[in-house]
């Protein structure tokens, strides 16, 4: 998910910004999780990131239920493609195409090479 709507249900403030009660406000999750403040290097992945606070699947009350699923899936996933292609190494990160939706985005090219 790259966005979601919510209404305001208080009057609040944002980066100067009035919010009125009623006001919608959308949150960019793709730019809440490159929060330099919060996250070291946002821009780089890191494999080994110790787990933190990000807002990919929301947060308390508002957190995705298929959390353990998209994990559980992502394993088995990079498990079984690194399984049959040990030698696979992405060319450069900037050449890789996304398809962006208002709620959504997908992949649609990888370049890589065998080593």
């Amino acid at each position: 998910m790259i966005a979601e709507g919510r209404m305001m249900v208080n009057k609040a403030e944002v980066d100067g910004v009035a919010l009125a009660r009623g006001d919608r406000a959308m949150r960019l999750l793709a730019a809440v999780n490159r929060d330099p403040a919060e996250f070291g290097a946002p821009e780089e992945f890191r494999i080994d990131r110790a787990r933190n606070q990000h807002l990919t699947f929301g947060a308390k009350i508002q957190r995705c239920v298929g959390v353990p699923l998209a994990r559980l899936e992502m394993r088995a996933t990079l498990e079984e493609v690194l399984r049959r292609t040990p030698k696979i190494r992405v060319e450069y990160l900037e050449a890789m195409r996304l398809k962006f939706a208002t709620t959504h985005s997908t992949l649609t090219s990888v370049p890589a090479t065998w080593a």
